[in-house]
């Protein structure tokens, strides 16, 4: 499973991915820190999860996620924030985000998912479907 991740904490990114790649089957093909960067790479490195933060040092998240509908397909999209309140939570959903997560608390539920998002046929050895 190819994971893109889109992270401007110099202190968080090295853990996530420490722990994205500890889930069998899953590799982080790149990073961004900012959206104009994570939307050009999603693309080029066919991305098949990109896990994105909603802060970014330029742009923000539904920059990033509002350019998958120019992709021919998709990424399962994942909010990892620290702004979770209920309109943030809403425009996500608008905006068709997969799963939605709170730093502070969901890091073990994003886990999970990727999980078992990496078990799939489909994510298997980067495959297209």
């Amino acid at each position: 499973m190819r994971v893109f991740l889109v992270e401007d904490s110099r202190i968080l990114a090295p853990h996530l991915i420490e722990m994205i790649e500890g889930i069998p089957g899953a590799i982080v093909v790149g990073h961004a820190v900012d959206a104009r960067t994570a939307i050009e790479a999603i693309a080029r490195l066919r991305a098949q999860v990109a896990i994105v933060d909603i802060s970014l040092r330029a742009g923000n998240g539904f920059d990033v996620v509002k350019s998958f509908a120019r992709l021919d397909r998709a990424p399962v999209s994942i909010f990892l924030t620290n702004y979770v309140s209920a309109p943030v939570r809403a425009a996500a959903t608008r905006l068709g985000v997969d799963h939605f997560f709170d730093k502070a608390r969901d890091i073990d539920r994003l886990i999970v998912t990727l999980t078992e998002l990496a078990a799939r046929p489909d994510m298997r050895n980067g495959s297209d479907g």
